[in-house]
Protein backbone atom coordinates (compact mmCIF):
# COMPACT_ATOMS: atom_id res chain seq x y z
CA UNK A 1 0.00 0.00 0.00
CA UNK A 2 1.18 3.45 -0.72
CA UNK A 3 1.16 6.28 1.64
CA UNK A 4 3.83 8.16 -0.09
CA UNK A 5 1.16 10.87 -0.66
CA UNK A 6 0.53 11.21 3.48
CA UNK A 7 -3.05 10.18 2.95
CA UNK A 8 -4.37 9.39 6.58
CA UNK A 9 -6.70 6.82 5.02
CA UNK A 10 -3.99 4.82 3.62
CA UNK A 11 -2.13 5.00 6.79
CA UNK A 12 -5.16 4.15 8.93
CA UNK A 13 -6.17 0.97 6.32
CA UNK A 14 -2.15 -0.03 6.62
CA UNK A 15 -2.65 -0.20 10.65
CA UNK A 16 -5.82 -2.12 10.63
CA UNK A 17 -4.40 -4.83 7.88
CA UNK A 18 -1.06 -4.80 10.19
CA UNK A 19 -3.86 -5.44 13.79
CA UNK A 20 -5.80 -7.87 11.47
CA UNK A 21 -2.76 -10.02 11.20
CA UNK A 22 -1.78 -9.57 14.79
CA UNK A 23 -5.11 -10.42 15.78
CA UNK A 24 -4.80 -13.57 13.79
CA UNK A 25 -1.74 -14.80 15.70
CA UNK A 26 -3.19 -13.97 18.78
CA UNK A 27 -5.76 -16.59 18.28
CA UNK A 28 -3.30 -18.77 17.31
CA UNK A 29 -1.53 -17.68 21.00
CA UNK A 30 -4.88 -17.89 23.15
CA UNK A 31 -4.17 -20.85 25.58
CA UNK A 32 -0.56 -20.75 25.89
CA UNK A 33 0.61 -17.03 25.61
CA UNK A 34 -2.35 -14.97 25.33
CA UNK A 35 -5.46 -14.75 26.58
CA UNK A 36 -9.15 -14.27 24.82
CA UNK A 37 -8.45 -10.59 26.88
CA UNK A 38 -5.84 -9.80 24.18
CA UNK A 39 -7.95 -10.61 21.52
CA UNK A 40 -10.84 -8.72 22.85
CA UNK A 41 -8.68 -5.84 23.18
CA UNK A 42 -6.95 -6.27 19.87
CA UNK A 43 -10.73 -5.88 18.43
CA UNK A 44 -11.72 -3.26 20.29
CA UNK A 45 -8.75 -0.98 19.28
CA UNK A 46 -9.23 -2.26 15.43
CA UNK A 47 -12.53 -0.81 15.35
CA UNK A 48 -11.61 2.52 16.96
CA UNK A 49 -9.44 2.61 14.15
CA UNK A 50 -12.24 1.60 11.90
CA UNK A 51 -14.66 4.48 13.28
CA UNK A 52 -11.64 6.97 12.59
CA UNK A 53 -11.51 5.56 8.72
CA UNK A 54 -15.31 5.89 8.63
CA UNK A 55 -15.14 9.40 9.97
CA UNK A 56 -12.39 10.84 7.89
CA UNK A 57 -14.04 8.72 4.45
CA UNK A 58 -17.14 9.83 5.45
CA UNK A 59 -16.20 13.78 6.06
CA UNK A 60 -13.60 13.92 3.33
CA UNK A 61 -14.43 11.62 0.70
CA UNK A 62 -17.87 10.59 0.32
CA UNK A 63 -19.05 14.11 0.86
CA UNK A 64 -17.12 15.48 -2.08
CA UNK A 65 -18.34 12.75 -4.33
CA UNK A 66 -21.88 13.36 -3.58
CA UNK A 67 -21.26 17.35 -4.44
CA UNK A 68 -19.87 16.17 -7.86
CA UNK A 69 -22.68 13.83 -7.99
CA UNK A 70 -20.09 11.52 -9.60
CA UNK A 71 -19.55 7.37 -8.54
CA UNK A 72 -22.36 6.63 -6.84
CA UNK A 73 -22.43 2.82 -7.48
CA UNK A 74 -18.95 3.01 -5.98
CA UNK A 75 -20.67 5.34 -2.76
CA UNK A 76 -22.99 2.67 -2.47
CA UNK A 77 -20.56 -0.12 -2.56
CA UNK A 78 -18.78 1.44 -0.18
CA UNK A 79 -21.87 2.03 2.34
CA UNK A 80 -22.59 -1.58 2.58
CA UNK A 81 -19.16 -2.21 2.58
CA UNK A 82 -19.04 -0.52 5.91
CA UNK A 83 -22.02 -1.61 7.34
CA UNK A 84 -20.40 -5.42 6.45
CA UNK A 85 -17.53 -4.56 8.60
CA UNK A 86 -19.54 -3.87 11.42
CA UNK A 87 -21.92 -6.71 11.03
CA UNK A 88 -18.54 -8.86 11.45
CA UNK A 89 -16.82 -7.03 13.76
CA UNK A 90 -19.70 -7.36 15.87
CA UNK A 91 -20.10 -10.91 14.98
CA UNK A 92 -16.53 -11.03 16.59
CA UNK A 93 -17.40 -9.32 19.48
CA UNK A 94 -20.45 -11.75 19.95
CA UNK A 95 -18.74 -14.81 19.72
CA UNK A 96 -15.75 -13.16 22.18
CA UNK A 97 -18.53 -12.59 24.77
CA UNK A 98 -19.89 -15.72 24.66
CA UNK A 99 -16.34 -17.82 24.77
CA UNK A 100 -14.35 -15.40 26.69
CA UNK A 101 -15.30 -17.37 30.67
CA UNK A 102 -12.23 -18.88 31.22
CA UNK A 103 -9.30 -17.50 28.85
CA UNK A 104 -8.67 -20.07 26.38
CA UNK A 105 -10.54 -21.47 23.05
CA UNK A 106 -10.71 -25.06 21.84
CA UNK A 107 -9.19 -25.51 18.38
CA UNK A 108 -12.88 -25.48 16.74
CA UNK A 109 -13.99 -22.09 18.37
CA UNK A 110 -10.28 -20.46 17.50
CA UNK A 111 -11.40 -22.05 13.59
CA UNK A 112 -14.13 -20.20 13.43
CA UNK A 113 -12.55 -16.45 15.17
CA UNK A 114 -10.05 -16.98 11.99
CA UNK A 115 -12.80 -17.41 9.46
CA UNK A 116 -14.55 -14.67 11.11
CA UNK A 117 -11.71 -12.33 11.26
CA UNK A 118 -10.64 -13.24 7.85
CA UNK A 119 -13.82 -12.15 6.33
CA UNK A 120 -13.31 -9.30 8.16
CA UNK A 121 -10.25 -8.36 6.61
CA UNK A 122 -11.41 -9.63 3.21
CA UNK A 123 -14.19 -7.35 3.51
CA UNK A 124 -11.50 -3.79 4.96
CA UNK A 125 -9.67 -4.50 1.93
CA UNK A 126 -11.85 -4.45 -0.84
CA UNK A 127 -13.70 -1.49 0.55
CA UNK A 128 -10.17 0.28 0.73
CA UNK A 129 -9.41 -0.97 -2.53
CA UNK A 130 -12.79 0.84 -3.73
CA UNK A 131 -11.44 4.13 -1.99
CA UNK A 132 -8.62 4.27 -2.80
CA UNK A 133 -9.76 4.18 -6.89
CA UNK A 134 -12.23 6.74 -6.19
CA UNK A 135 -9.39 8.64 -4.33
CA UNK A 136 -7.15 8.35 -7.57
CA UNK A 137 -9.98 9.21 -9.91
CA UNK A 138 -10.28 12.93 -8.00
CA UNK A 139 -6.92 13.66 -7.17
CA UNK A 140 -8.22 13.07 -3.42
CA UNK A 141 -5.48 13.19 -0.33
CA UNK A 142 -6.86 13.34 2.95
CA UNK A 143 -3.90 14.48 5.00
CA UNK A 144 -2.86 13.09 8.31
CA UNK A 145 -3.88 15.92 9.97
CA UNK A 146 -7.32 15.43 9.76
CA UNK A 147 -7.09 12.75 12.15
CA UNK A 148 -7.52 15.39 14.59
CA UNK A 149 -10.54 16.02 13.55
CA UNK A 150 -12.26 12.97 13.71
CA UNK A 151 -15.06 12.62 15.97
CA UNK A 152 -15.69 10.75 18.58
CA UNK A 153 -12.16 9.53 18.39
CA UNK A 154 -9.11 10.33 20.86
CA UNK A 155 -6.83 11.09 18.11
CA UNK A 156 -3.92 11.16 20.74
CA UNK A 157 -4.81 7.27 20.99
CA UNK A 158 -4.97 7.01 16.99
CA UNK A 159 -1.68 8.85 16.29
CA UNK A 160 0.00 6.47 19.05
CA UNK A 161 -1.65 3.24 17.99
CA UNK A 162 -0.65 4.16 14.23
CA UNK A 163 3.27 4.47 15.49
CA UNK A 164 2.98 1.17 17.41
CA UNK A 165 1.36 -0.65 14.36
CA UNK A 166 3.61 0.78 11.33
CA UNK A 167 6.40 1.03 13.46
CA UNK A 168 9.42 2.73 12.88
CA UNK A 169 9.44 3.01 9.17
CA UNK A 170 6.83 5.69 9.78
CA UNK A 171 7.19 7.90 12.30
CA UNK A 172 8.52 10.30 10.19
CA UNK A 173 5.41 11.01 8.94
CA UNK A 174 3.37 10.58 12.61
CA UNK A 175 5.94 11.76 15.01
CA UNK A 176 4.61 15.32 14.43
CA UNK A 177 0.86 14.33 15.53
CA UNK A 178 1.91 12.53 18.56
Amino acid sequence: MSMSDGCALDFLAESMCIAIENMKSTIEQIGTTRSTNTLELETRNWVTALFCYNSLENSNLISRIRKLGTHQTAMNLIEKSSDREIKLVQGIMDMLKEHNKNGTLIQRTKNRFLLSITDLETEFIDHHSLVLEIKRSQNIVIPLSEITECEDTNCEWIFAWLVETLGEEYQEYLVPYV
